[in-house]
């Protein structure tokens, strides 16, 4: 009969990427006359899981069309993240168009015009601000929608799904006070 028993497991294993981290666990049985034996295992734990993120989505509108920016400030405030293995995983953020900075453009072949200008949106993480340029192809009758998009990674390379918010420009004029004014 085993009178005590104890191990020397610690109360969270480190993990690590592929290969992992190993940790060498010693387990000691006594018996009542004071007799013992032990063995040992180890256990491997490799980090197989990616950060956890959300975000506070919050869509938005601009109107005029007028090529002047709309920027946010403190962008990443939106985002929650975290990992069970890494205690500071990072934050990407960017932002596309389904529209050209310049049109024409080959990526979108037929889109008239939209300003002349380049870099309609981008994401600064110095000052954590994101601008969007109020305007849109004047022929493409939906509109302009640029998608922000928020991803998390962890020291193991590991990404959590990409979370995304859009801003719109509209064609037509919006019915009034729907839409930010730059």
């Amino acid at each position: 009969d085993v009178n005590t028993f104890t191990d020397s497991a610690p109360p969270l294993f480190e993990s690590a990427c592929a290969p992992g981290e190993t940790t060498q666990v010693i387990f000691t049985g006594i018996d009542e006359c004071g007799n013992s034996n032990f063995d040992t295992s180890t256990v491997t734990v490799v980090d197989s899981t990616p950060p956890e993120l959300t975000v506070n989505l919050v869509e938005a509108c601009l109107w005029p069309p007028n090529h002047k920016y709309v920027c946010f400030d403190d962008v990443s405030d939106q985002a929650q993240f975290s990992d069970v293995c890494d205690d500071s995983p990072s934050l990407s953020i960017s932002c596309t168009s389904n529209q050209c900075d310049n049109a024409p453009c080959i990526e979108h072949p037929g889109q008239s015009g939209d300003g002349n200008t380049v870099n309609d949106c981008f994401y600064d993480p110095i000052t954590d601000t994101l601008c969007a340029r109020s305007e849109r192809a004047g022929n493409d009758k939906s509109g302009r929608t640029y998608t922000v998009t928020f991803e998390a990674t962890d020291n193991c390379g590991l990404q959590s799904d990409e979370v995304g918010m859009t801003i719109h420009v509209p064609h037509e004029k919006p019915e009034p006070n729907t839409c930010l004014k730059p």
